[in-house]
């Protein structure tokens, strides 16, 4: 006769969700309560991940929050003439110097970022401020820029086929300015939403939020 082993978990703690939203008026405060919480504040590929994991898990409550909602992300747009660059890592200033919703640069702040870059024409070619057909997202820069072709396909799989949208994803630029400026990525509502990634966000104009990532979790689903 066999016997059966059965198994217990034993947690001393409660366990830590993976994700947790953060949201409120201004968006310094909202980064210091990520940070106290020892979070990661999410980029647009995190929050990709995010909905993806929140698909995988079949609990609709998650899906709804993931899906349903706008994001603002880590990642940051910077403009100058006919120049956009895009990278990750922003954190707000504590006095910042904002104009129309975006944050006045200097030519030396400006020139000292390190990201993508690319002219306004470029990105204006590849069919930027307005929806896209998913061959069109799959192959448009700046998606490559945030995400990478793996991360995606997986995400444009999922917004185009389980939502049946036959365009959606759209890259929107900000307009042009007379100064150096700075604005953070925002990643809209999937679904009917259509998943569209703003790199015109106005700081504080609609407050913020923002996912906070477990502190390693985002590392650790790179090196997998």
């Amino acid at each position: 006769m066999g016997t059966e082993v059965q198994t217990t978990d034993v947690n001393f703690a409660p366990q830590v969700p993976k994700y947790e939203v953060f949201e409120g008026p201004r968006r310094i405060d909202v980064e210091v309560a990520i940070a106290k919480d020892n979070r990661q504040k999410a980029p647009v590929a995190g929050l990709m991940q995010f909905r993806l994991d929140a698909l995988k898990s079949g609990y609709e409550p998650a899906i709804e929050l993931a899906w349903s909602r706008w994001y603002d992300t880590s990642n940051w747009s910077a403009y100058r003439d006919g120049i956009v660059k895009i990278g990750e890592g922003f954190e707000m200033p504590e006095n910042p110097k904002l104009e129309n919703g975006a944050l006045v640069l200097t030519e030396k702040q400006f020139d000292d970022l390190q990201g993508e870059t690319f002219s306004r024409k470029e990105l204006e070619k590849a069919d930027a401020n307005d929806w896209l057909a998913k061959s069109q997202v799959l192959k448009h820069p700046v998606w490559q820029a945030v995400a990478g072709s793996e991360l995606l396909e997986q995400y444009a799989d999922a917004q185009f086929s389980r939502y049946g949208n036959e365009q959606a994803m759209g890259v929107y630029l900000a307009s042009a300015q007379d100064k150096p400026t700075m604005r953070a990525l925002v990643l809209d509502g999937g679904g009917n939403y259509r998943s569209n990634l703003y790199n015109c966000g106005l700081f504080d104009y609609y407050g913020a939020r923002l996912v906070g990532v477990q502190s390693g979790a985002l590392e650790e689903r790179v090196q997998k």
